[in-house]
C-alpha cells in the first residue's frame, strides 16, 4: 500500500497536469469560437454583400469555407484533449479513494475509545 503522503504528492502533481491541460483546451475551444465567428461572418458576406455573383459561385464558396473550419476543427482533436483530462480526473479520484480506504483501515485497526481507555488505566 502507497503512503497517504505520496499519494496527495500524486494527486498534487496529476491535479497540476490536469488544470495545465485542461488551460490548453480552453484556449483551443476559444480559438475555436473566434473561428466559428469568422466563419459566420465569411458566410454572411457572401450571401448578402457580395453582389451579383452566381448562386452556385456563392454556394461553392460557402462549402469550401466550411469544409476548411470543418477540416481545422478536426485536426485541433479536442476530443481526445478532453479524454487525456478525464483520465487525469479518475486518476486523482483513485488516488483519493485510497487515501480514504488507508484511513478507514488504520481506524478499524485503533482500539476503540473505550477500550482504549481501559488498556490505558491497566497500565
Amino acid at each position: 500500500m502507497t503512503s497517504a503522503q505520496t499519494l496527495e504528492c500524486r494527486i498534487y502533481l496529476t491535479e497540476d497536469e490536469m488544470y495545465r491541460l485542461g488551460a490548453e483546451l480552453d484556449r483551443h475551444l476559444h480559438d475555436l469560437e473566434s473561428r466559428l465567428q469568422h466563419l459566420t461572418a465569411e458566410v454572411h458576406r457572401v450571401l448578402c454583400e457580395s453582389g451579383r455573383i452566381p448562386l452556385d459561385e456563392k454556394v461553392t464558396t460557402i462549402i469550401g469555407s466550411i469544409g476548411s473550419f470543418v477540416a481545422d476543427a478536426a485536426r485541433a482533436d479536442l476530443r481526445s484533449e478532453a479524454d487525456v483530462i478525464t483520465g487525469l480526473k479518475d486518476r486523482v479520484d483513485s488516488y483519493m479513494r485510497e487515501i480514504a480506504l488507508a484511513s478507514t483501515d488504520a481506524a478499524a485497526l485503533e482500539p476503540s475509545g473505550s477500550r482504549r481507555a481501559v488498556l490505558v488505566g491497566a497500565q
